[in-house]
């Protein structure tokens, strides 16, 4: 495509397609930007942001870096004890202090550009979470398996169209037929009886999931 670099349409392709919003430290991580690069590519967001392929916001917010899942769970594996993941849900934030970061948002114009899916933040209130499970997009490359991919909860929800019943987590690995291999969840103020609920709606259908 004439006037963007691999690296920009990588990027918008993950916020269309991958994640809702991303922080600019993040998105320096995905291309593998260092610190001396640092301020030439926050030149090229915002070069984005005039162009109308992103939306910059400057907000206080605590930065969840995840190392690892709280559970993984595969078939066949007995279930978590939901009362201590309960509490370490409810408990990290507390370890965390909000700090002042640029976030970027796609527009509907970059969907356009790569598909996906751009426009407003669907739950804006939601923003410390949506950018904790974008830490978790992170983490997860180093793991990735040829063949299948992982595509956030918006884009599945329009695209694939997914039954009343299921529960959409918030993003999902899939194979290059779009049948769910893995679901991924970010853990809120979750109780044990709602972890408890997750875990029984992916069991009963033999789904390995994650929980961080």
């Amino acid at each position: 495509m004439p006037n963007f670099t691999d690296a920009e349409l990588r990027l918008l392709s993950l916020l269309t397609w991958k994640t809702r919003v991303a922080a600019d430290v993040q998105l320096a991580r995905v291309v593998g930007v260092t610190d001396s690069e640092r301020p030439a590519f926050v030149r090229r967001l915002k070069q984005l942001a005039h162009r109308g392929f992103l939306s910059r916001y400057r907000v206080s917010v605590a930065l969840l870096v995840p190392e690892a899942p709280l559970v993984n769970w595969l078939p066949d594996l007995s279930e978590a004890d939901w009362q201590a993941v309960a509490w370490k849900l409810q408990h990290r934030w507390n370890e965390l202090s909000a700090t002042r970061v640029w976030i970027n948002v796609a527009t509907r114009q970059a969907a356009a550009l790569v598909g996906g899916v751009g426009g407003r933040l669907r739950q804006p209130m939601q923003l410390q979470h949506d950018l904790a499970v974008t830490g978790v997009y992170l983490v997860r490359q180093a793991v990735c398996v040829p063949g299948e991919n992982w595509i956030g909860e918006d884009a599945y929800r329009l695209f694939l169209q997914p039954k009343a019943r299921v529960k959409v987590p918030d993003a999902l690995i899939v194979d290059p037929d779009y049948q769910t291999r893995r679901v991924i969840e970010l853990g809120g103020l979750y109780s044990p009886r709602r972890l408890k609920g997750f875990h029984r709606h992916w069991a009963s259908r033999r789904i390995p999931y994650e929980i961080w």
